[in-house]
């Protein structure tokens, strides 16, 4: 069992790995074609998520219900994970120097997005989907 879990905390890393490469890829491509900040952020971060849900869906928690068990909770939990990073970059970054402020925001989101998958939102039985 444990390593189950150690298989899919590693394929989870990954997917996030892929994800963050994804999203900078997408507004470096954006931005070269002349796309505006302001516009090509949310269609960076859309392409990013909507790639990310597919991959952890599929090879991180092989998750066979119909998209609608797992949308509805994964678009949840990304709208939290987005109002957790601006309040604890709005509480954090006059204390701090704002790179400081982003990395612990990022980590405090990637923590609470992993344990909200793992526990909720791709669970399909017992204490979450910790089972192959």
């Amino acid at each position: 069992m444990r390593k189950n879990i150690l298989i899919k905390v590693i394929r989870y890393a990954v997917v996030g790995t892929v994800t963050l490469a994804i999203y900078l890829t997408v507004g470096a491509l954006l931005q070269i074609v002349g796309v505006t900040l302001i516009c090509l952020a949310p269609i960076a971060f859309g392409v990013a998520v909507a790639v990310n849900y597919l991959l952890q869906r599929a090879w991180v928690f092989s998750d066979h219900r119909p998209i609608g068990a797992s949308l509805p909770k994964y678009t949840l939990m990304v709208a939290v994970g987005f109002a957790v990073n601006s309040y604890a970059l709005i509480t954090l970054s006059p204390r701090m120097h704002l790179l400081w402020a982003q990395l612990l925001s990022a980590t405090l989101v990637v923590l609470c997005n992993a344990l909200f998958s793992f526990l909720w939102t791709f669970r399909t039985s017992g204490i979450g989907n910790l089972r192959p």
